[in-house]
């Protein structure tokens, strides 16, 4: 968790299809969770509700609106995936593979929007880890290196400078 004088740089956890739990999608111990909307919680929903967060985020006095970062796990991750595709959260952390595969000229789907993540994206494989490797029942070697290097990778990309 930030410490130390404010603006304070934060991240906002987008939750599983499990919605909240006692630690959900990779929360670590004191993330304050907000509860989620009930029904349609599609793509485009949990997106919409990705960027009300980081503008509530940004309207918070001791938070400092240019280091928001976002990060989710199964369905969160998806949503994660597609908060970097538009400008406003500094940085993201998804949980779980990715293989992206476009067309140059695709119109639907630019590959402009995702040239840009080709050279920020970082990949670790943890052999024997299963989709849910939280702890729970998972993986819990994999476990403890995630939470590592999650706090590590918002160490690094949501620093003042």
């Amino acid at each position: 968790m930030a410490q130390g004088a404010g603006p304070l740089a934060v991240v906002a956890i987008l939750h599983d299809c499990s919605g909240l739990g006692p630690r959900p999608s990779g929360a670590p111990d004191g993330v304050c969770l907000a509860g989620s909307r009930s029904g349609n919680l599609g793509p485009n929903r949990r997106l919409e509700d990705a960027f009300a967060a980081l503008g509530y985020a940004q309207r918070l006095p001791y938070v400092d609106a240019k280091r928001i970062g976002v990060m989710g796990g199964s369905h969160g991750g998806s949503t994660t995936l597609l908060t970097m595709g538009q400008p406003g959260f500094r940085a993201g952390v998804a949980f779980y593979p990715l293989l992206i595969l476009i067309g140059e000229l695709d119109d639907w789907t630019p590959a402009v929007d995702c040239n840009r993540l080709a050279g920020e994206v970082t990949l670790k494989v943890y052999p024997g880890a299963h989709h849910s490797s939280d702890g729970t029942g998972g993986n819990a070697a994999a476990w403890n290196d995630a939470i590592q290097r999650v706090m590590g990778f918002f160490d690094r990309n949501l620093s003042r400078s």
